[in-house]
């Protein structure tokens, strides 16, 4: 049984339950069988893709576990692949409700399986929600550095005739753009005044520009500016969080 429940033998999907509802017992030409009804409950331990042969039905003999693969943002031959085959991706936690029954024959060695077959249903309410937390922040974690690593192959570059960006980084919940005034000194600053002006511009642009409200402020993405003198030290840092712009 354990062995057609998780055909993908990597241990990502575990039998937490099973019981007989039902039995009854047969014969066929002389041959002995009995069929055995049950229900079971199987348990994923970690994310992955299963199948249970195709993708039009919810019953089968046996289902196959394979490494979880991230969906492409566009067409992919991989997912079109995974698709045909019926894989369906899971989360740890998921659990997959299984009802059926397995078929016994009496042979001269004794009793022998030959059969399973089950109908089955995808439960996510069980979800490990910590696990799919982890695994959001880590998406969105990756997203942001590869549009920090995308600006930064453009820096150092002038904003205006007063401020260059030198960097932005990609951080859990946030992008980071780091400022340089390049004819300032911290010294000559008021700290408290300069950050205050730079949270109204900043606001202003962020939530006026359709590339950052639309692509990061709506989608929860807090932005940070940070400035810093013409010597690279710190001057002040602000934040536009989504509700800044009404989000």
């Amino acid at each position: 049984m354990r062995s057609t429940i998780d055909k993908g033998k990597e241990d990502r999907l575990r039998v937490v339950s099973i019981q007989k509802t039902d039995g009854r017992a047969m014969e066929f030409m002389g041959m002995k069988a009995y069929e055995l009804m049950f229900a079971a409950d199987a348990e994923f331990v970690s994310k992955a893709m299963f199948s249970i042969g195709s993708p039009l039905v919810s019953e089968g003999t046996e289902i196959t576990t394979i490494e979880y693969r991230e969906p492409s943002a566009g067409f992919s031959w991989d997912d079109f692949l995974s698709g045909s085959q019926g894989f369906r991706p899971a989360m740890k936690g998921d659990r997959l409700h299984l009802t059926g029954s397995v078929t016994f024959e009496r042979r001269e060695s004794g009793w022998t399986a030959v059969g399973v077959k089950f109908a089955f249903k995808h439960d996510s309410s069980t979800r490990d929600m910590d696990a799919v937390r982890v695994e959001a922040e880590r998406r969105e974690v990756e997203y942001l550095s590869r549009v920090a690593e995308e600006i930064n192959r453009s820096v150092p570059v002038m904003i205006d005739q007063e401020i260059e960006l030198m960097s932005a980084v990609g951080a859990p919940g946030m992008l980071i753009y780091n400022y340089r005034l390049i004819s300032y000194s911290v010294t000559k600053l008021d700290h408290k005044t300069f950050a205050a002006g730079a949270k109204q511009k900043v606001t202003q642009g962020a939530c006026g520009r359709p590339e950052t409200r639309d692509d990061f402020l709506k989608k929860g993405v807090t932005l940070r500016y940070s400035y810093f003198d013409k010597d690279k030290q710190h001057i002040a840092t602000v934040n536009v969080t989504p509700s800044d712009c009404g989000f």
